[in-house]
């Protein structure tokens, strides 16, 4: 029964490779193969022909960011130091003001006042005969004997005098010009010749003397 020698079951395969050990020996991972091929003891991804570690994408993939924030960081800063705003805005034109055309025209009245002018037939205030005699003509003299108010003065006579030749009493104190002139000798301008609150034609009435005090002689 023991008689034959016992088969060899891998006489049929080939020996297996010996790979060289690599730093690390045993030490080093298995690397699982590519599809359809056997995993290797102490291989290197980089053997196998696999791409590089998903971190070494993120590394990268950070610094071209951080450099893209530092170069437009600097091309912002080299803006601002070229072309300041102050520069940017005198080179802005104003805007012309807009103008309302549909407003309504106001027009300067007119003055139909004659201007105060000497010689424009007009007697007018601050004019008289002195200055201005050919729009104020002097008034004629009076007529020698002629009492236009028959008040007893002449109207020369009330001319000397200052009073009006159209009143018979110019003051209105109650005597007529002629008496206050020629009888009592008190003012004919003046209703209160002495000031004694009195009216020279109460006073006379009462026979006081208008002129100052006491009675009339």
């Amino acid at each position: 029964m023991f008689d034959k020698e016992p088969e060899d079951i891998f006489s049929g395969t080939e020996p297996a490779k010996i790979e060289p050990l690599r730093p690390g020996g045993a030490m080093s991972p298995t690397v699982p193969g590519r599809p359809g091929a056997p995993a290797q003891v102490g291989a290197m991804a980089e053997d196998l022909g696999e791409s590089p570690a998903p971190r070494k994408k993120m590394f990268l993939v950070i610094m071209v960011a951080v450099l893209a924030v530092i170069l437009g960081v600097g091309g912002y800063l080299a803006w601002q130091q070229f072309f300041p705003k102050n520069t940017l805005q005198t080179n802005v034109p104003e805007s012309p003001a807009v103008v309302n055309t549909n407003l309504p025209v106001e027009t300067p009245p007119v003055n139909n006042t004659p201007s105060s002018l000497c010689g424009n037939g007009v007697c007018e205030t601050g004019e008289d005969a002195t200055n201005c005699l050919d729009d104020c003509p002097a008034p004629p003299p009076p007529v020698v004997g002629l009492d236009t108010d028959g008040d007893g003065l002449t109207d020369a006579e009330e001319a000397a005098l200052g009073t009006d030749s159209a009143k018979t009493d110019t003051d209105a104190d109650g005597l007529t010009d002629r008496e206050e002139a020629q009888t009592y000798q008190t003012n004919p301008l003046n209703s209160d010749t002495d000031g004694d609150t009195y009216t020279d034609g109460d006073e006379v009435k009462a026979g006081y003397d208008p002129k100052g005090p006491g009675k009339l002689l």
